[in-house]
């Protein structure tokens, strides 16, 4: 009849089992709400579904013939999303510019082997005619109970066609489930027994052996009686059962149930830091959505500023989300939550199985663990009425996702907190600009933690002019400051860490004769040279090739490697110390199984005395007898293309040298610069923040960078050169046209043009800071096109 209403279900399908992805819409039952799990046929299979929006539409407006209108299958209730991570998923559809289906990843249980299990039920009435003898066993057994059929056990072929007759008279009917897997292994946890002299002890004798045990334990010191979740231990690399096994018969571990006491109390908060912790605690209570900038230098105890704040939090009966960059190097903040709050901490890592992570997932879900501690998908995790949200280290990249959906996730726990009405904390001693600046204008509220909450003062910084040097011919690598204060760190028998962005033995091998350059057939990048390895290696694609003996062009035999990397480092530090151990920490040497447990124990137990590595030494471990920290050249990241070059500088810079004089011993850094006075470098020295903020924002408020404006990268890639740079060139007008109000720069090559034998275009957009984004949304023929990827990227950290 025209005009009957039809209630229906836009659901987007869980593409990880459905091997699609996409919107589809089903007619739903009475009861039916967005959020909520189903089992939804499509084509000749069931998958898991979500329903995003329930609508009322006019038969005639379906768009498609009525009897094509499937009904929802079955409900998993087990698997439902709260609202607000609901609204969360259509908030990263619309800042992103992405699909609905595609924001919905993220915020998707998370993936387990699961099972469809058919299951069989009788139906009122009496039997139409005389069953037969199995028909009539089968019909009695279903009025007993059900009768579940999986694809691992069959049913026997005579039951399964007496369950179909039956079916087919009225006398049973049948649905489809989902079966849930469930952790084989009971979640356990695990008190560490012993304190740092033992650890000392162990790692400095027998654990010299035992790296994966000595690893684990230095990752826990100084959290003394503390509690861990087993998988937490797990999650650090080269741990297994047998460590855990070997470690509890040493009396070093020891195995606790659930619902562990806790055994850490609050400290007492100096000056600073109970302001900060008042304010937030203020915002908690209010149910205030504000947002805190916790602005202190290293050392200043923001990690006890949002735990207690988080306790606050917790006695209103309100779960906390707390987020770090990176799992893998928290171990320290995941000791003191465990500390503080026990067993109702769940930390969400990749190093889960499956079954585990979805095990986790439900019992946030069901409010068993009310802290969740985790990397920036944990935003998406299904947690009711937020009390407090926490991003610590704000300024790191790694927030902001590299792949579809391409969401930042600063902008998106300032959304959460609205969604439950409670406030969220960012926390760095180099703050993103962005982030500083929306301080500095009142968007959020500046808490400062200017004092180091132990008596240790930050290292002294010295910069070594590499360009005066250089002229007069005084130094290859290592400068004479350096390599003087070196020779003196290693009179103290004292450690030093020397730091260089670049990985193999030189960034590129030319011939000597010809000039040829050995570069990547798949990504046009030059292959680095590892002279350990004897290999040539693409550093973007993994293509690695032996070195050859002639150079292809001309036939020569001269080849050398142009540049330097941390291999060469090595060798050169090698020979002007022929006594001192050194090694090396960077992803090749890592690339061997238990290798960076290998040298980070051997490192803190003092069998290294030089560590020379890329980023992996500059973040996430304490060294206490490192006293001397050197940046061999600190220009390889201010001279890479990008606005954000000068902040990455300052703010690794500043990383790297907290290393230095983290305990008893004074600290000293000196980096290595051909551009000796960058005023990126010069703040790093004075330990200024500030100042480098003043100089950095004033530049990008001439150039027309962000925070003054938006910015919007849309890269295109594809294998056919000239039919990417066409496709660009016309998503450049279409822009252009749909965007009157900004500035849309003419389509060009990537700065790494081809990569992954994909040739690659960008489209950079500036808009003003109020300007709808909208319109960038691309046209499906566009997006859906097989010959070009598209990517959008909305406030992107990169341009490269």
């Amino acid at each position: 009849m025209s005009g009957r209403l039809i209630s229906v279900a836009d659901v987007v399908v869980d593409s990880r089992t459905a091997g699609r992805e996409g919107n589809f819409t089903y007619e739903a039952p009475a009861g039916t709400k967005p959020g909520q799990a189903w089992l939804v046929p499509l084509g000749a299979r069931s998958v898991l579904a979500f329903v995003t929006q329930v609508r009322k539409v006019k038969e005639e407006d379906l768009g498609f013939p009525r009897s094509k209108l499937r009904p929802l299958g079955r409900e998993i209730s087990s698997l439902s999303l709260p609202a607000p991570t609901l609204a969360l998923v259509h908030e990263v559809s619309q800042r992103t510019l992405c699909p609905l289906s595609v924001a919905m990843t993220p915020a998707l249980p998370p993936r387990a082997q699961t099972r469809l299990t058919t299951t069989w039920q009788v139906r009122p009435g009496n039997p139409p005619r005389q069953l037969t003898l199995v028909e009539d066993e089968v019909w009695k057994t279903l009025q007993a109970g059900e009768i579940t059929e999986t694809k691992t056990k069959p049913l026997a072929a005579p039951l399964r066609k007496a369950l179909q007759d039956l079916e087919a008279i009225g006398l049973a009917s049948k649905y489809l489930d989902l079966t849930l897997p469930e952790s084989k292994r009971r979640p356990t946890s695990w008190r560490l027994t012993i304190g740092d002299a033992e650890i000392e002890a162990f790692v400095r004798g027998p654990g010299r052996r035992k790296p994966a045990q000595s690893l684990l334990l230095l990752r826990l010191q100084g959290a003394g009686s503390t509690v861990f979740q087993d998988g937490e231990l797990r999650s650090i690399g080269g741990v297994t059962d047998a460590t855990l096994r070997a470690l509890e018969q040493a009396g070093f571990l020891q195995q606790v149930g659930e619902n562990t006491p806790t055994t850490t109390t609050s400290n007492v908060p100096n000056p600073e830091q109970a302001v900060a912790i008042s304010a937030i605690q203020a915002a908690i209570a209010a149910h205030r959505p504000e947002g805190f900038l916790l602005y202190g230098v290293t050392g200043s105890g923001k990690t006890e500023v949002y735990l207690q704040a988080a306790a606050e939090s917790l006695r209103q009966g309100r779960p906390v989300l707390y987020l770090v960059p990176e799992i893998a190097l928290t171990a320290q903040v995941i000791a003191q939550l465990r500390g503080r709050f026990g067993d109702r901490v769940a930390v969400l890592h990749s190093n889960m199985t499956p079954a585990e992570r979805l095990m986790a997932w439900r019992r946030v879900r069901a409010g068993e663990c009310p802290v969740v501690l985790g990397a920036r998908s944990a935003l998406f995790a299904p947690l009711p009425d937020l009390g407090l949200i926490v991003l610590d280290e704000e300024h790191e990249p790694s927030y902001k996702q590299d792949s579809s959906p391409r969401y930042e996730s600063r902008g998106l726990a300032a959304f959460l907190a609205q969604q439950h009405g409670c406030p969220y904390v960012l926390g760095s001693a180099t703050p993103s600009i962005e982030t500083f600046a929306a301080a500095q204008t009142g968007s959020l509220t500046m808490l400062e933690l200017k004092q180091r909450a132990r008596a240790v003062n930050l290292p002294t910084i010295e910069i070594e002019d590499l360009s005066r040097l250089y002229r007069e011919k005084k130094v290859d690598i290592i400068g004479p400051q350096l390599a003087e204060a070196m020779q003196d760190t290693l009179d103290r028998k004292l450690q030093s860490i020397l730091f260089l962005n670049r990985r193999a033995y030189s960034p590129f091998l030319i011939c000597k004769e010809c000039q040829h350059r050995f570069v990547c057939p798949h990504c046009e990048v030059a292959l680095a040279y590892s002279q350990q390895q004897q290999r040539l290696r693409c550093h973007h694609c993994d293509y690695h090739e032996p070195k050859p003996p002639r150079c292809p062009a001309c036939g020569g035999t001269k080849l050398g490697g142009v540049g330097v990397g941390v291999e060469r480092v090595q060798e050169t530090v090698q020979a002007m110390f022929p006594k001192a151990r050194v090694e090396r920490l960077d992803r090749d040497v890592t690339r061997r199984a238990g290798a960076l447990e290998e040298i980070v124990t051997k490192f803190h137990s003092g069998a290294i005395d030089i560590l020379i590595g890329t980023q992996m030494v500059a973040k996430g471990f304490d060294f206490p007898r490192v006293v001397l920290v050197g940046v061999i050249t600190a220009d390889l990241s201010l001279n890479i293309p990008d606005f954000r070059a000068a902040e990455r500088t300052f703010q690794l810079m500043t990383q790297v040298a907290g290393r230095a004089g983290r305990a008893e011993h004074a600290g000293r850094v000196i980096i290595q610069a051909i551009d000796a006075d960058h005023r990126s470098l010069k703040s790093v020295q004075a330990h200024d923040y500030e100042g480098f903020f003043e100089e950095e924002v004033e530049c990008r408020s001439r150039l027309g960078y962000p925070p003054y404006t938006r910015l919007v990268n849309i890269v295109l890639s594809g294998p056919d050169q000239g039919v990417v740079s066409e496709r660009a060139l016309m998503l450049q007008q279409t822009l252009m046209a749909r965007l009157p109000g900004s500035q849309v720069y003419p389509a060009l090559p990537c700065p790494l043009a081809k990569l992954k034998d994909q040739y690659r275009f960008h489209i950079l957009i500036k808009l003003p800071l109020d300007a709808d984004i909208e319109p960038i949304r691309l046209p499906s023929e566009l997006a859906m096109s097989k010959d070009v990827r598209v990517a959008v990227d909305v406030d992107p950290m990169s341009l490269i």
